[in-house]
């Protein structure tokens, strides 16, 4: 009799389990890392100018009332 944390079935079945998943979560984590590689700069992070907010405020105006709430046509 072994003493084990849990039945011969389900360690082979978890065996299997992490023998399909495991290479997948690793790709999926070398994935992400690959598409997010690119630092961000503060630049990128400032507010915007005043010329900025001029062109959406003006682009909010344009769109209808609709629209502009977010309930759609």
């Amino acid at each position: 009799m072994h003493n084990t944390a849990s039945g011969a079935y389900s360690l082979k079945a978890m065996t299997v389990v992490v023998i399909i998943f495991l290479p997948l979560v690793l790709g999926y984590q070398a994935w992400t890392y690959y598409v997010f590689r690119r630092r961000v700069s503060r630049e990128e992070f400032t507010a915007p100018g005043p010329a900025r907010q001029e062109q959406a405020t003006d682009a909010a105006v344009r769109l209808p009332v609709s629209e502009a709430e977010g309930k759609g046509p």
